[in-house]
């Protein structure tokens, strides 16, 4: 399988529960967390009927399980109802290197148990050029959440107000987008939130957007990483203490952070490659003008830097998983030694 493989849309699993045919293995992959979230949640409502006690439902972490717990369960009988429901979260985090591990899943994808789902949910933009994902790939069992782009986000938003019974302008829209930033979860929020404020108005206004959306705590995070990205190390230091305070969880400020810095790193190899600003643009799922926004970050951040950065950010998603640390002790740390390093450029 090459490295170029790309998986068919993970919207294309409504097709397989509108026809009532699910597959016995899915994997999950790409950036769009809301989309993945959204898509096991509909298989898991779909199965609900045929599933009527917990017995038959089992969620493992990757990090905390193993194949054969895995593997266990998907190949027992159900114990009350018909079928049984096997979601794995953070699959990459599972430990199983070797060919005795590797065949035992390669075996169990090719002969599944016909009264089990299994879901996989892959915490990657990338997918795998090795088993057993070749063969995930083989059997067609993989489907990609792809980063939504700014006109998707857009689009998006005009079909939930549409569905509400709402008319709402494309600038408008834009504007939505443009306050709350890409994550898709926020956005639903903003929107439900506007037409519960437009009542029995048929339109939600730009006056609506920017008396609803503009004060949310969420706006308050990008401030955040925008003085991250100019390494004004006084200022983060005091947005973030800001932020937390408001409730904002580390988890959540930490996955903006991650993605921010993928959208940086991504600008940096297309531009280095030889790339203008459209093709930067489409390579890193954003607008032209983000491009113009974020330019000034490419020469505050070289390579050196951003690989610094990913091992700080990951050490501290690791530490808020995995052990007993103050959240703010955990983030203030990992600021700290983002915003500690000099040009190295």
């Amino acid at each position: 399988m090459s490295k170029k493989f790309q998986a068919p849309l993970i919207s294309l699993i409504s097709q397989d529960i509108r026809g009532k045919k699910l597959k016995p293995v899915y994997f999950f992959y790409g950036k769009d967390s809301y989309e993945i979230e959204k898509r096991t949640q509909a298989i898991q409502k779909y199965l609900e009927p045929e599933i009527p006690f917990d017995y038959d439902f089992q969620m493992f972490q990757g990090s905390s399980t193993t194949i054969d717990d895995i593997l266990d369960f998907c190949q027992s009988f159900p114990l009350a109802g018909d079928r049984r429901l096997c979601i794995v979260k953070n699959f990459n985090n599972l430990k199983f290197d070797g060919r005795k591990y590797n065949q035992h899943l390669i075996g169990y994808f090719k002969n599944p148990s016909p009264h089990t789902t299994l879901v996989i949910l892959y915490d990657d933009v990338n997918f795998p050029d090795k088993e057993p994902y070749k063969t995930i790939a083989e059997l067609n069992y993989a489907f990609v959440a792809r980063t939504p782009t700014f006109d998707d986000l857009v689009e998006w938003v005009e079909l939930v107000a549409k569905n509400a019974g709402k008319r709402l302008d494309r600038r408008d829209a834009e504007l939505v987008v443009g306050l709350t930033g890409d994550d898709k979860l926020m956005i639903e929020m903003q929107v439900e939130k506007l037409i519960e404020f437009a009542g029995e108005n048929d339109e939600i206004t730009s006056e609506m957007i920017r008396k609803s959306v503009a004060p949310t705590k969420q706006f308050t995070i990008f401030d955040l990483i925008d003085k991250v990205l100019a390494k004004d190390k006084p200022g983060s230091l005091r947005l973030l203490a800001k932020v937390m305070n408001q409730g904002e969880p580390a988890l959540l400020i930490l996955f903006h952070l991650n993605r921010q810095f993928a959208i940086l790193l991504s600008m940096r190899e297309s531009i280095s490659s030889g790339k203008n600003d459209f093709e930067a643009a489409s390579a890193a799922g954003i607008q032209k003008w983000q491009i113009d926004k974020l330019k000034p970050a490419l020469n505050k951040y070289s390579f050196k830097e951003l690989s610094l950065v990913y091992a700080a950010l990951l050490r501290a998603d690791i530490a808020l998983k995995s052990s007993d640390t103050d959240e703010k002790t955990v983030m203030f740390t990992c600021l700290n030694e983002i915003l500690i390093q000099k040009s190295l450029s």
